[in-house]
């Protein structure tokens, strides 16, 4: 914290810092140049090196979104009820299966986020990954 009037003073207010802060709670997938380029917002005025910094300084650090299956609940469903189906099979039983790789292949997905900001400790939620529909 500051003591006194040393150095430069700060763009933002407090307030502002805060809702810049509040924007990326929202939606962690947001860049910095995407706030920056929002309408009407007081972070026009700075550069995106500075929003990174305020953003940094909050505690909002920059990940790579994990990668998850985007599954339908009736597919989660027919997961779960296999997975307890088998769930006491013994080494045997599993001999006689054979599992393969599975390979998804997109096109034309749109935008994906290169980075997710998040608290660091902070659980990872849906907002945080990076969904991908696997083959079934």
């Amino acid at each position: 914290a500051r003591t006194g009037k040393c150095g430069r003073k700060r763009v933002l207010t407090t307030r502002q810092s805060r809702l810049l802060i509040r924007d990326s709670v929202r939606d962690p997938s947001i860049s910095a140049r995407e706030i920056q380029q929002k309408d009407g917002g007081a972070c026009q005025q700075l550069s995106v090196r500075t929003l990174r910094r305020y953003l940094l300084r909050a505690g909002r650090f920059a990940y790579r979104p994990r990668r998850s299956p985007n599954l339908t609940k009736v597919q989660k469903r027919n997961r779960l009820i296999w997975a307890r189906e088998h769930h006491d099979w013994t080494a045997e039983q599993w001999k006689d299966v054979v599992f393969t790789d599975e390979c998804c292949l997109e096109l034309n997905c749109g935008k994906k986020p290169q980075y997710v900001r998040r608290f660091k400790g902070e659980s990872i939620s849906l907002k945080h990954t990076l969904p991908f529909r696997p083959f079934l």
